[in-house]
């Protein structure tokens, strides 16, 4: 039985944490040329924090499915975390115990995914949460507003187990292919290591 709660290493936690880093002043400078205004730390250290739980979370879960990870470089991409089986999964990393699977409407690329998976970040574990089917959880009855304007949130009591996943057949019946698909193969440092 493949494990799905996920010890995460100091090598691979200080990796995790320069490339939150990196993002979240990344995004801090974008920010600052768009509104032409600085941001105070207390807001860079919340993007730091979310950058390095959402990190962790797709090195957790592509550990639990022992497929190889790269880690990304400081800036932002919009494709899949994983591949898994040829169905394509975003990874949403929550701090919170029950944390939801949850996603801003003005996100764009949010039906570009197949499969929508969180995973619960308690430093140095990260846990399994569930998964949903993009259409089950990107879908009008899922929005609501969590005081950040409209979200689509799914409940926990609705998310699909781990033997669901895990058993998932191949998604075009013809490839059992499973890997890491986000930052390609072209170098970087590889946290199954």
């Amino acid at each position: 039985m493949i494990n799905q709660k996920i010890f995460i290493n100091g090598e691979i936690m200080d990796r995790a944490r320069k490339v939150a880093s990196e993002q979240a002043n990344s995004w801090s400078e974008a920010q600052r040329l768009k509104y032409s205004r600085d941001f105070d730390n207390k807001t860079v250290e919340g993007k730091f924090q979310s950058q390095l739980t959402g990190i962790l979370a797709e090195v957790g879960f592509s550990k639990m499915l022992e497929i190889p990870f790269k880690f990304p470089g400081g800036t932002f991409k919009k494709t899949a975390d994983v591949i898994f089986r040829d169905w394509t999964i975003d990874v949403k990393g929550t701090h919170r115990k029950n944390g939801r699977l949850i996603a801003h409407l003005k996100k764009t690329g949010l039906k570009d995914f197949d499969i929508y998976v969180i995973c619960r970040v308690n430093i140095p574990f990260v846990m399994f949460g569930g998964w949903a089917f993009t259409p089950e959880f990107i879908h009008e009855s899922r929005i609501l507003n969590l005081g950040h304007g409209d979200t689509y949130v799914f409940p926990n009591e609705d998310l699909r187990t781990w033997d669901e996943i895990s058993e998932i057949p191949s998604r075009n019946g013809k490839s059992d292919k499973t890997y890491k698909f986000r930052y390609g193969d072209k170098g970087g440092y590889n946290a199954t290591t």
